[in-house]
């Protein structure tokens, strides 16, 4: 099974895959075309997968297009947008630190592909509130 798990930057998905998958690709150190591999590679050895990324890019896409539906699932983490903010600011990573405003900026371009998407997602929620853009 491949886990595609999405959500606003500072959402927690990298934290929430963590803990409950034994394979996690990301794109942290590497670019999205490894990542992808990665996942590939993984799942074709027999492994579930879970890949993360904030929403699926167009390569993304095309690999999950190139698995059956059942062996693709769609996880989307909740995550208001203060409560991410606050998440960024305590992770303090520096790509993000460097511009708070853009990084901002890009999660509510995201909430907006997220609200306007056709994808099958299951609402995962680590963080309780009602706040939403």
């Amino acid at each position: 099974m491949i886990f595609m798990i999405c959500g606003l930057i500072g959402a927690g998905k990298s934290t929430f895959a963590s803990k409950k998958y034994k394979n996690v690709t990301e794109c942290e150190n590497g670019t999205k075309e490894e990542q992808i591999a990665a996942t590939i590679k993984l799942y074709e050895s027999g492994a579930d997968v879970a890949h993360v990324t904030t929403y699926p890019s167009t390569e993304e896409l095309v690999m999950a297009a190139n698995f059956t539906p059942s062996t693709v699932k769609w996880i989307w983490i909740d995550t208001a947008p203060d409560q991410c903010r606050k998440n960024i600011i305590e992770r303090n990573r520096p790509r993000d630190m460097q511009d708070l405003g853009l990084v901002i900026e890009k999660n509510k371009s995201l909430w907006k592909r997220f609200a306007e998407s056709q994808l099958p997602f299951k609402h995962i929620t680590l963080f309780k509130t009602d706040e939403r853009w």
